[in-house]
């Protein structure tokens, strides 16, 4: 009875540090948003705007990555698969600068409008708070504070408590067990009441709901493996750009971000739209019919603009900048559907909710976390069934083209690499 005690106390304080924790930094990013705005739109009436706009992105992004090359290796990119590593080898997922330079670094790329999620940084960061609580390594539930906050930092990040619990059931630890469960529900419920306080509103509002005819479920399958494709070919694009930063080591510190930085500096310049997370994108697509054309415009901008942001080394997730990819997708696919079958494709939501989970599954290859995610951001659990059609055939279509799921790829890239999971 004292060692579940201890685990639910523990699980709670996780739960609170790491809501705390993750809904200041979702608050920081989102004044960044604001500030980035009003910074772009002062410079369009400066001399030489252009100029310092690119200048500035150049040198934030810079700095961001010089700070985790110089402090804090563990922290480049989503951390994720620095957690895996650690729930696999029983290690600390982190050192003593990981929860400074993750929640610095990240502030300032993302900020600075390169295409990254904060939901990694805050995996990373919950699992780190874990860590710190749970520091016996002779106690039988070895790490499960350690899961149950990373799984608080989906639920803070996204307000999304279920996913956050399948997240470490089917992505983090593969195994289903009654102390790691409960933990990481009492975690991810403690979380998620937190950020709630301060974001109380659902972060994607969706129009009035239209239900979705069973008869456009084989248009939702049809998605599914469009975004199966499409998931193949981001994930050998990003390991393939990753690698490539990777050969690049030997350059001064933080020169994979002035680089970056000054091309997202470029885009903010002309269309300050498409820099970003891309939950501003996402919610637009949720709400406007846009043409096709400007659509695959977008993504193809969009495509590059994810991998590069993400292979510059920068601390910063790829959930957020999937989501777009996939709501993208979905749009295309639900146009192109309501232009040949009217009758049963007439709501274009559907189809860009839908696109958000099956591009998720394709890469990251989980498809229940995918579902839960996409139902509590937007509300619509009615979406479940073509969600679930989609997330299969994308499911199938990554896994007969023999593709890894992305943490994994990543995971043992790192490993094979010699990349630290701990700061020396």
């Amino acid at each position: 009875m004292d060692g579940w005690r201890a685990t639910l106390i523990g699980a709670i304080a996780v739960g609170t540090l790491t809501g705390i924790v993750g809904t200041a930094f979702r608050w920081v990013l989102v004044a960044a948003d604001g500030w980035r705005a009003a910074a772009l739109a002062w410079a369009h009436t400066a001399p030489f705007g252009a100029i310092v706009v690119v200048g500035a992105a150049a040198g934030l992004t810079g700095l961001a990555v010089w700070l985790v090359q110089r402090l804090a290796p563990e922290t480049a990119g989503s951390g994720i698969p620095r957690v895996e590593e650690a729930l696999a080898s029983r290690g600390g997922p982190a050192g003593p600068w990981t929860l400074p330079v993750k929640f610095v670094g990240g502030t300032l790329a993302m900020g600075t409008g390169l295409a990254l999620g904060r939901e990694g940084p805050t995996v990373q960061m919950g699992a780190t708070i874990g860590d710190l609580i749970e520091r016996d390594p002779k106690r039988t539930d070895a790490h499960t504070l350690l899961a149950a906050g990373a799984g608080a930092g989906i639920a803070t990040a996204f307000d999304a408590p279920l996913a956050g619990v399948l997240f470490v059931v089917e992505e983090l630890t593969h195994r289903f067990e009654t102390r790691l469960l409960l933990a990481t529900m009492v975690a991810c419920a403690t979380a998620a009441w937190i950020t709630r306080t301060v974001f109380p509103t659902p972060l994607f509002v969706l129009p009035p709901h239209v239900p979705v005819p069973l008869a456009s479920l084989p248009l939702h399958l049809a998605l599914g493996l469009v975004a199966g494709v499409l998931g193949v070919v981001y994930n050998r694009a990003l390991l393939a750009t990753v690698a490539l930063s990777g050969r690049g080591r030997r350059l001064p510190r933080g020169t994979s971000g002035l680089v970056v930085g000054a091309l997202v500096g470029w885009l903010a310049w002309y269309a300050p739209a498409l820099v970003g997370g891309g939950e501003p994108l996402v919610q637009r697509l949720l709400a406007d019919q846009i043409g096709v054309g400007t659509l695959v415009v977008w993504i193809l901008v969009r495509f590059p603009l994810s991998v590069l942001s993400y292979g510059s080394g920068a601390p910063g997730g790829l959930f957020a900048p999937l989501l777009a990819l996939g709501a993208l997708t979905g749009g295309i696919v639900g146009r192109a559907a309501s232009g040949w079958f009217p009758s049963v494709a007439a709501d274009h939501t559907a189809f860009v909710a839908v696109g958000t989970a099956a591009y998720f599954t394709a890469v990251v290859r989980s498809p229940l976390t995918g579902v839960a995610l996409l139902a509590e951001m937007t509300g619509r659990f009615s979406l479940v069934l073509p969600m679930l059609m989609a997330c299969l055939a994308a499911h199938l279509v990554a896994t007969i083209a023999g593709e890894p799921p992305i943490y994994d790829a990543l995971r043992d890239r790192d490993a094979s690499a010699g990349t630290p999971t701990r700061s020396r």
